[in-house]
This record gives C-alpha cells, structure tokens and sequence, in this order.
C-alpha cells in the first residue's frame, strides 16, 4: 500500500532504516551498526551514551577519518572544510575528528542517522578526494550548468521542513515548479539512502515535487540504488543521459525574456 499519511511516511521509513541495524552494549556505551556503509565495505557504527544532564551524545568516536589511518589525506585545512560542510548539511557537529551530536531521548533515532550519514561521507571526502586541478567536475554542478543553459531559476541548499519536523537541504531547488532535484551518482548506495530518508520525509509537505537525477554517463545505474529511489512516496526516477523526457518537471520555471 501506498502511505498517505504522515504516520504511515514515518512507520514505512522505519521500517527501512531499522531493518539491518544491530545494536550492541559495551561497557557505558551502546554501539549501533547502520546500514550505510564506508567506501572499504565496513558498516559504519555509531556509539551512544547517556550524560549526566539526561541528554544523549551520538558520536562515531572518529571513525568516519580513521578507518583510513595510514592512507594519504588531504591537506588539514581541506579536511577540516570538508568535515564543517558535511555536519552543517545533516546538522552535526565535526570537532577532535569526531561526527557527533546531542539530543534528547525523543529524536534519538534521527540523530544516530544523521551521525552516521556525516561519518560515511566524511570518509568518502578522505578516499576519493584528488587534488582541485585533477579533480572531475561534481555531478551537481553539472546538473546546475543545465539549468544555467536552459535559463530555468534555480536555489542550492535550499531548506525544506519534512513531516518530522526536521529541515532538509535540497542539493538543488527550483522554486517556480517547487520541485526538489536531487543529483545521485549512479552507484553511490549512501547517497542514494541519503535522498530516500530527505525524500521520504519530505513528501506530501507543501506541495513539493520530487526529482533523483541519476548520473549515467559512465553506464547503467546499480539496480539496487535505481529501485531504492523509485520506492520513495511521489518521487520521479530519472536518468541523467535521458533529461529530454524529464525536462517537462521543471520547465515551467524557465526565466521570462
């Protein structure tokens, strides 16, 4: 069945998230194994403590950077931008080398995603990062250039409240259609998980479309992240070599002469 309802977004969302996460206590703190996954196929885990105060502290204790103890980074200044970037994007906190945040015992389950989601792509910024000159071009910008061509109107990071409560960025935003494109790589699973949860909360919230770009110059997206876009409430699938049957989602914010 189709969810409807906010109740019914959340209970299917949860049911997602919480299908392969295990838990495990050790000693005054409990560790938490997602599915979102580091680029050497690890889980990343986070760990969860209680304070003094009754607040909870989720943390990945570092994890995120030292699961690639030994490998060549980027320079400190970098890292350090990098890892301020991405918690800002999921509202965390980066410091000490750490991803963590604190909450109250009610948005616990939130929080420990949004920690694991900063670490997973804090790791991901450490792997693949390659000097600024060598550098391929990111797939949002090649989706923004076409907007530029078409003269369509468009926000970055724009910021959406989902049904939960919680703001979202959308990586892009087109507000004379209110639709929210999301550009994924086609086999990049974090990423994917991250836009189903954003699209997931978001939908049947103030109208808004919902469009995951897949980037496939490079071949077929993953079937797995194909079908796990497609599964998100009133959200458009599309592939990016394909954007001529797309382009009708928002074209009607093309810019007036």
């Amino acid at each position: 069945m189709t969810p409807t309802t906010a109740q019914q977004l959340r209970d299917a969302l949860m049911s997602f998230v919480s299908a392969e996460i295990e838990t495990e206590q050790r000693g005054d703190r409990a560790a938490c194994l997602t599915p979102l996954t580091y680029p050497n196929g690890d889980a990343v885990v986070v760990w969860v403590s209680t304070r003094d105060d009754g607040r909870i502290e989720v943390s990945d204790l570092g994890e995120g950077i030292g699961v690639f103890h030994g490998r060549q980074r980027p320079d400190q200044t970098t890292l350090a931008q990098f890892a301020q970037d991405i918690a800002r994007g999921v509202d965390v906190e980066f410091a000490a080398g750490r991803m963590s945040a604190r909450c109250a015992p009610s948005d616990l389950g939130e929080t420990i995603w949004f920690v694991a989601t900063a670490s997973a792509r804090i790791a991901e910024a450490v792997i693949f990062h390659r000097p600024r000159h060598r550098r391929r071009r990111e797939f949002p910008d090649v989706v923004a250039d076409e907007f530029l061509q078409r003269q369509v109107t468009f926000e970055r990071n724009h910021r959406l409240a989902g049904a939960s409560g919680h703001e979202h960025r959308a990586t892009l935003y087109v507000p004379g259609t209110e639709t929210l494109v999301e550009p994924i790589a086609g086999d990049d699973w974090n990423q994917a998980t991250a836009a189903f949860v954003k699209f997931s909360d978001i939908a049947n919230v103030n109208g808004n479309q919902m469009l995951a770009v897949i980037d496939d110059r490079a071949g077929p997206p993953e079937d797995d992240v194909f079908n796990l876009l497609s599964g998100a409430n009133k959200t458009g699938v599309v592939r990016w070599t394909r954007r001529d049957e797309w382009w009708s989602h928002i074209d009607g914010a093309r810019r007036t002469a």
